[in-house]
């Protein structure tokens, strides 16, 4: 499975679209807000929200040690891949999150987003264009 480069925004949109129960998917965006969130037997995981400029997020990361948390802070850019579930749409559960010192990340991940949009575009078309032809032929035979 490949993780799709996504804004939040779009996150529930293209699982529908694909019709998938999970999702990964890589996201970037500043860190809003952390906190932590209550388990059960009185347990607390940490929690962020992430904003890319298209929506916001809470992020929760499964395999980020307490002491790299609280490297994490609210202002911080961060890179993130993880699953994205039809059952907790409000969620986001990180396998890696990592925080970005350049300052043109945030420019260079739209630029990123553009292009991936425009790679799937043209496959897209490409793939159509095929359907089309292949119908084409199969016309001519009869």
């Amino acid at each position: 499975m490949v993780a799709r480069k996504l804004l939040v925004a779009e996150l529930d949109e293209y699982r529908v679209k694909k019709r998938a129960k999970l999702m990964l998917a890589w996201l970037q965006g500043i860190v809003v807000a952390k906190r932590s969130l209550a388990q059960s037997k009185g347990s607390h995981k940490p929690a962020l929200a992430l904003d890319d400029g298209s929506s916001v997020i809470l992020v929760v990361p499964t395999k980020l040690s307490r002491a790299d948390f609280a490297k994490v802070q609210v202002g911080s850019y961060v890179n993130t891949t993880g699953v994205y579930r039809s059952r907790d749409p409000d969620r986001f559960r990180a396998y890696s999150l990592e925080v970005v010192d350049d300052p043109n990340a945030e420019a260079i991940w739209w630029l990123e987003l553009t292009d991936a949009k425009l790679f799937q575009q043209q496959r897209a078309l490409a793939s159509s264009a095929k359907t089309e032809a292949r119908s084409g032929d199969q016309l001519m035979e009869t």
